[in-house]
């Protein structure tokens, strides 16, 4: 990090990350899926997106993006995924839960 940008990117990750999932978030006020009232390959897209922020705080100020990201996540599908990963990396499928 020759330019020292690592903590100014650290200190703005919040406020971008709050705009885009507050948006996220208006658009799930009323729907359980992203795009419509189906589970859609959107999904699939935005609970990868969501997924690499999964355990940080980020998604806390927004109850309804949490929740359908849990909701995602925890479907059967996506976790048959999981566990296949897990097994070709020779490691515990907790290890990337």
């Amino acid at each position: 990090d020759p330019d020292k940008a690592a903590p100014r990117l650290h200190a703005e990750l919040p406020k971008l990350a709050g705009r885009w999932l507050r948006d996220v978030d208006r658009r799930l006020d009323g729907r359980e899926w992203i795009a419509c009232a189906d589970f859609t390959v959107a999904d699939i897209m935005m609970a990868g997106v969501l997924r690499g922020i999964r355990k940080t705080n980020l998604m806390d100020p927004f109850p309804r993006v949490k929740a359908y990201c849990q909701r995602c996540l925890a479907r059967p599908a996506w976790q048959r995924t999981l566990v296949l990963y897990a097994e070709r990396l020779g490691i515990g499928v907790d290890a990337i839960r």
